[in-house]
């Protein structure tokens, strides 16, 4: 086998035991010659970190105090010994040559930073990551991806305030801002089998609330920190606009009233640090144009509710 660098695997677990304990078989049946296993527990009350010590003791388990967010991955990012790192979330899993893959990509292109992963959901039979050109991409799904360990020298770690949501492409920016590339490689495979419904006493209502509630937080957030406010000030208009309307008419308007105050806080406490991207990186992504604009066209926030949503949102 090629030679590749130390592998540092990051699972960030929370509350769904048995979805880790299959993510961990799987990954330690990996074809990679050399890697390590670090599980973050975000403060899981289900007995997900006592399976971990019982059942793999090679992993290096990290247990939080509290629930942080994303950024329980920054504290096995501190700790891994890997020049790779590659994130995982409690319900995915890659295939056996995923890594090697991944890391074969990741010598070959100069400069690159990051390799996605190509995220395939089981249940609904389709790739999150489809929309994704062979090569450059502007980011990665969270759940599967190879980071060469550098970065964090170079760009930090990932955004502790967003909590939720987002903080992918707000890495990424930083991460192409300083002259890295991201890339991706459709032939490294992760499944995602997105389980949401046994993280008690959560409901599909409430994660689905909770995830309308990050969102909108969080993009607010992000165009404010990165972006000239005189060149995307209109966007943001547009965007709140768009997605106020969105919350009429799915029903959840307190929500994203609610996420946009939020924002708004988390921007002014946050705007003494606020560092604005490269002028050709801002328009690589095209002004925040990710983020959505008042006609639905583009972002995560669609006037279509999720197809595993099947009820219909409260303003509760």
């Amino acid at each position: 086998m090629e030679n590749l660098p130390l592998v540092s695997v990051v699972i960030l677990s929370w509350n769904r035991k048995e979805e880790l304990r299959n993510s961990l078989q799987h990954v330690f049946a990996m074809e990679y010659p050399k890697f390590e296993v670090i599980v973050v527990d975000n403060n899981s009350d289900d007995g997900s970190a006592q399976m971990v010590e019982q059942d793999f003791p090679a992993a290096r388990l990290l247990c939080l105090e509290k629930n942080i967010g994303i950024a329980g991955w920054n504290e096995g990012f501190k700790v891994a010994k890997g020049a790779y790192v590659l994130v995982l979330d409690d319900d995915s899993y890659p295939e056996k040559d995923a890594a090697k893959k991944a890391g074969q990509t990741m010598k070959s292109v100069e400069r690159c930073g990051i390799v996605a992963f190509n995220v395939v959901n089981p249940h609904e039979r389709r790739s999150e990551t489809q929309h994704y050109e062979p090569r450059s991409v502007y980011s990665f799904v969270g759940c599967g991806a190879l980071l060469d360990a550098k970065l964090f020298n170079t760009v930090g770690f990932f955004e502790q305030s967003l909590f939720l949501y987002k903080h992918e492409v707000e890495f990424s920016m930083r991460v192409v801002d300083s002259g890295f590339k991201i890339v991706y490689e459709p032939e490294a495979f992760v499944y995602h089998t997105r389980s949401i419904l046994n993280r008690s006493p959560a409901t599909i209502e409430t994660l689905a609330l909770r995830k309308v509630f990050y969102d909108n937080r969080n993009c607010l957030i992000v165009l404010c920190l990165h972006f000239s406010m005189q060149k995307v000030t209109g966007r943001v208009f547009r965007m709140i606009l768009g997605r106020i309307l969105a919350g009429i008419r799915l029903g959840c308007l307190v929500t994203v009233l609610r996420g946009f105050f939020s924002g708004f806080l988390e921007v002014i406490r946050l705007w003494s640090r606020r560092s604005v991207l490269r002028e050709d990186v801002q328009e690589f992504y095209r002004r925040g144009a990710v983020f959505g604009g008042f006609f639905f066209s583009e972002g995560a926030f669609s006037l279509r509710r999720p197809r595993w949503l099947k009820i219909r949102f409260s303003s509760s």
